[in-house]
């Protein structure tokens, strides 16, 4: 029996994960960094929760203690389940996508959905309903539930009540003995640390061993560095593992180019810092002279359009990062 198990787990990771593009067939969980246990539905027993799997409608998920798990849909959307979460996969059709998070936190990155389609997460007191974006939800009780929004915009409120719009950059408090609120710029250091989580995401789902990422990530924290920097570094280390480094390599260069730089250099002074490194690195990866520069060039040319794409969209030039509420204040000015 375990021998058609593994060969099940291999024939679902081969013909279900093809390619950086994640075509997918069905969903399966992509990533586990730590513990993590599933179960069918509430009347079965907990099981280990294995890289590979396929994942159905009822499945219950529960991570451990420092633990992380990533659900890639059929559609390539994922859902990153934090430490210590409970999280219902109440219905993964294509056009009715519902999860139920009755505890713990989540980041969820939602490719952008075609008319008729929904995609929602509930709470013990919220609901959010979004199309193409990228959030997180975080219950810090049982009867608080906070989004934070980082891209698109979450129509969210308290269930049976008025849905509120949540727009980039903003946090909304759901409060089950209290009035709704009006969604608030997220704090520059909050805004900080999810980027870093991001950060972190993007590296374990690349391959990168969780206990290296936790001296690189402390290492972050440390220095003065913006939001929009890590993330946009962030898109890097993406690009990077695409064009041949290994998860590890390239986000150990990025992390010491923020540590090293981050005092002396932001915003894109920073990131055309970390992007001649990674492409130099990649540029000793070809079989001759010749081939290294070919397929450094064409990395450097997917890291400026990124940096460029990131920091136009901001309206932010070379040199100092403004503070993230003074950029979700100009795109509301716009």
């Amino acid at each position: 029996m375990k021998k058609y198990f593994v060969v099940l787990i291999a024939v679902v990771m081969i013909f279900g994960l093809i390619g950086n593009g994640y075509n997918v067939t069905s969903s399966v969980v992509l990533k586990v960094a730590g513990t993590a246990e599933i179960k069918l539905d509430e009347l079965t027993q907990w099981m280990a929760c294995k890289e590979g799997m396929v994942v159905y409608k009822n499945n219950i998920i529960h991570t451990g203690a420092k633990s992380k798990l990533i659900i890639l849909l059929d559609d390539g959307s994922k859902v990153v389940i934090y430490q210590n979460s409970l999280v219902t996969l109440k219905d993964l059709s294509v056009n009715n996508r519902l999860f139920r998070q009755d505890k713990g936190k989540t980041r969820v990155v939602v490719r952008k959905l075609a008319q008729g389609q929904q995609f929602r997460f509930t709470t013990p007191t919220a609901v959010c309903s979004v199309r193409g974006t990228e959030f997180g939800l975080e219950m810090i009780s049982s009867k608080e539930t906070v989004l934070r929004v980082f891209e698109g915009i979450v129509a969210a409120g308290k269930i049976g009540g008025t849905d509120v719009p949540v727009h980039p950059n903003q946090r909304l408090s759901i409060l089950s003995d209290r009035p709704a609120e009006n969604p608030v710029i997220i704090p520059q250091q909050e805004m900080k640390q999810e980027q870093i989580n991001r950060f972190d995401d993007t590296a374990v789902e690349k391959g990168c061993s969780p206990r290296e990422l936790i001296k690189l990530t402390k290492a972050l924290l440390t220095k003065s560095v913006s939001g929009l920097d890590i993330s946009a570094a962030t898109d890097l280390v993406d690009t990077a593992v695409n064009q041949g480094l290994s998860a590890e390599e390239a986000v150990t260069i990025v992390t010491m180019q923020i540590v090293r730089k981050s005092g002396q250099l932001s915003g894109q002074d920073l990131l055309n810092s970390i992007s001649n490194e990674l492409t130099t690195r990649i540029a000793k990866r070809g079989d001759t002279m010749q081939d290294g520069k070919k397929v450094s060039a064409t990395a450097n040319e997917k890291f400026q359009s990124i940096i460029k794409e990131r920091y136009t969209e901001s309206g932010t030039s070379s040199g100092v990062t403004p503070p993230v509420s003074e950029l979700e204040q100009r795109k509301m000015r716009r």
